[in-house]
């Protein structure tokens, strides 16, 4: 069975964990997470979640994988401020939800 994995700089990826997520790695740096992403390629891993804020330093891993079927890396924005006042971030928050819809199938909230 291919697994999920969340990776990021930020503790609070740590409630993916009790999501059941068990796979979430905590980094320290850019080079760490396109290092761990390559590993996880090679492994049994579909979906990799990238916290937001990395996910944007790193277009060369992202755009690697970009025409792979698996992995799929996603971007995970972190600390949204769901108001109203801030559509660019409500935009991205369902851009997300959507497209893990797509490839897990169903639609969760975290």
């Amino acid at each position: 069975m291919k697994e999920i994995a969340v990776i990021g700089k930020s503790e609070e990826l740590q409630i993916y964990n009790f999501c059941g997520i068990k796979n979430t790695f905590l980094i320290k740096t850019e080079e760490e997470a396109k290092n761990l992403i390559n590993k996880l390629a090679k492994e049994n891993f579909a979906i990799i979640l990238v916290e937001e804020e990395v996910f944007e330093k790193i277009p060369e891993v992202v755009l690697k994988y970009e025409d792979e079927k698996i992995p799929s890396i996603v971007s995970l924005p972190v600390n949204l401020n769901k108001s109203p006042s801030n559509p660019e971030k409500k935009s991205h928050e369902n851009f997300t939800y959507k497209t893990l819809k797509k490839l897990v199938g169903v639609n969760f909230k975290v």
